[in-house]
């Protein structure tokens, strides 16, 4: 098969989709170039090469999909805030955007769904996998289920609301499933996270005293 073939290939097989891919080739007319482009390639590098300009093609790739999964890694624990972004944004950092406006969006719909998110961002779904496995090294199911937790903890926090209504205000239609994946995340159930949060005021309260 010739790369065309392969990187198709790679990009449509969602075990592999997300990782980096460097097109190295004798076709150097802007057409072919455009193509690999288009069809996913990350970089594309002529022949003949050398070998420092490949290692350092490949250090740069890497860096970027480091510091893209450290930053968007931790967004859940933003909760549904705006995550804060330089003014000269890439391509990947705009598709992040637009995924936490509308997973903000609809986070307290709990019918909201992959299909739903990528028409909203303008995706194919294999697309948005790939990203997001580049990007936070997730799943995007499992991404927006930690969003829900980590806006569920705050509004824990606050206590306005109890259990129940911070559950169905997050999007889970499930109190049991809500209590289970929120132990899973923070470690402990939703009703012990309260009473542990109560106990470090109160402690606070008496030493200021």
């Amino acid at each position: 098969m010739d790369g065309f073939t392969l990187l198709r290939l790679i990009r449509t097989n969602t075990r592999i989709s997300h990782l980096p891919v460097v097109m190295l080739t004798s076709k150097t007319d802007i057409a072919s170039r455009l193509e690999g482009l288009e069809r996913g390639a990350d970089a594309y590098m002529a022949k003949p090469f050398t070998t420092s300009e490949l290692t350092a093609t490949l250090r740069n790739l890497l860096a970027q999909r480091q510091r893209l999964r450290g930053k968007y890694s931790g967004a859940q624990q933003a909760g549904v805030e705006r995550v804060e972004v330089p003014e000269q944004r890439g391509n990947d950092e705009l598709l992040m955007d637009r995924i936490m406006q509308s997973i903000n969006k609809h986070l307290s719909d709990s019918e909201f769904s992959v299909d739903q998110l990528c028409s909203e961002v303008g995706i194919s779904r294999a697309h948005l996998h790939r990203k997001m496995k580049e990007m936070t090294g997730l799943p995007i199911t499992e991404f927006i289920r930690n969003i829900r937790l980590e806006q569920a903890a705050r509004m824990l926090r606050e206590q306005k609301l109890n259990i129940t209504q911070v559950a169905y205000t997050v999007g889970f239609s499930n109190l049991g499933y809500f209590s289970t994946m929120f132990r899973k995340h923070f470690g402990v159930t939703p009703r012990d996270f309260v009473s542990n949060g109560n106990d470090k005021d109160e402690k606070g309260d008496n030493e200021d005293e």
